[in-house]
């Protein structure tokens, strides 16, 4: 994302030394900085020295004077091949605004790291396999309307979360998450970040079914990540006839699932042709999403997912509808399930099983809902 063309201007200064520069109004041929900016505002500048192999580039604050003043402050390069910067010595500098010199730079990460200056404009590339961290430099230091492309080519389900420094915000937020096969912009205002390009939903997740549980864990179910997530189940098949298939929840990473006897309140209306069953309970070791099923349907379902970590309505909840038309077309069997663990844990991963006997086939996927 290249600066726009009417940021470019030119003056000039006598200033010599690492100080601040005291700015020469532009000539006939050039724009002043304050035609081209409009008042105070960080830069992105070059520097040279008339006559000689002296020059900065660097990011750095204009005054909104006129003529004005430059305080460098980010070295990018200079012609030692150092970010110091640079003494410059007596007799004319040309002062020019530019664009980025690294828009077309791209830098890969795999693990937590810091956005720098230097990437400003440039592409930032993730190719790990674990959840991880992209912390942004200061909205301070960056130069208005400029700032990164981050790209999540990852493995499925790591998650990059970019985290602004200290209180600062994206969107009105202390964070965004940028799932697997997403891309977005972020750009600076000045005291904040927006980011841009990011769906409402996306797919995080997803499997097929072919063991008797089936744990999935919900990306990125951090203080920075989602807290909504949609579950769907694609023509899963049980092995025993008439039995439910139910799910469970972790909150520490997929290592326990609770199981107690009271662990879940749950309630369930399924039909099954003519017939109707009621499942409610104010105390359960799961959550049915799935009742009365033979082994020649396939449940279908949609389920929303809250994932928790507060007392009451915070807690991890769970709603939905759900089908399993029977492979014959004779019967068609449906529901709505609603459920919710009673403790006051954030849930990482949820688990798929039935009440008896293995799930045999199907699919699942998860997506993640951003509020």
């Amino acid at each position: 994302m290249p600066l726009p063309s009417a940021f470019l201007a030119q003056q000039t200064s006598n200033t010599s030394g690492t100080g601040t520069l005291n700015l020469v109004l532009a000539d006939a041929r050039f724009r002043s900085f304050l035609t081209a900016v409009g008042g105070a505002a960080r830069i992105v500048y070059r520097i040279s020295r008339s006559g000689t192999t002296e020059w900065e580039i660097g990011i750095g604050a204009y005054d909104g004077g006129t003529p004005g003043t430059l305080t460098r402050s980010t070295v990018i390069a200079n012609h030692l091949g150092t970010t110091a910067l640079v003494s410059f010595g007596s007799g004319t500098k040309d002062v020019q605004l530019l664009s980025l010199p690294n828009q077309q730079r791209q830098t890969d990460f795999s693990s937590t790291t810091t956005a720098a200056l230097a990437d400003l404009g440039g592409l930032l590339r993730f190719t790990g396999s674990a959840s991880c961290t992209l912390n942004l430099p200061a909205v301070a230091t960056v130069p208005v309307n400029t700032g990164y492309t981050i790209v999540n080519q990852g493995t499925l389900g790591a998650v990059v979360t970019i985290d602004p420094s200290g209180s600062e915000t994206i969107n009105g937020v202390l964070g965004q998450f940028v799932f697997a096969n997403e891309a977005c912009e972020i750009r600076s205002t000045g005291s904040s970040w927006i980011c841009m390009g990011l769906a409402s939903m996306a797919l995080v997740s997803t499997g097929t079914i072919a063991t008797s549980v089936v744990d999935i864990a919900l990306p990125g179910s951090g203080s920075l990540g989602p807290e909504r997530f949609v579950l769907e189940l694609d023509h899963v098949d049980i092995q025993t006839d008439n039995q439910q298939i139910l799910l469970r929840t972790s909150s520490d990473g997929g290592s326990s699932y609770a199981s107690g006897a009271s662990d879940y309140l749950r309630s369930a209306i399924f039909n099954s042709g003519a017939s109707s069953v009621n499942s409610g309970a104010a105390a359960s070791s799961s959550i049915i999403i799935g009742s009365n099923m033979d082994n020649a349907s396939l449940l279908c379902g949609r389920y929303d997912i809250w994932a928790g970590g507060g007392s009451g309505p915070e807690r991890f909840q769970l709603q939905g509808m759900a089908y399993a038309p029977e492979s014959t077309g004779a019967l068609l069997e449906g529901g709505m399930v609603a459920g919710k663990r009673q403790d006051d844990a954030r849930v990482t991963n949820i688990r798929l099983l039935a009440s008896s006997g293995d799930l045999v086939s199907g699919t699942w996927r998860v997506y993640a809902i951003r509020t």
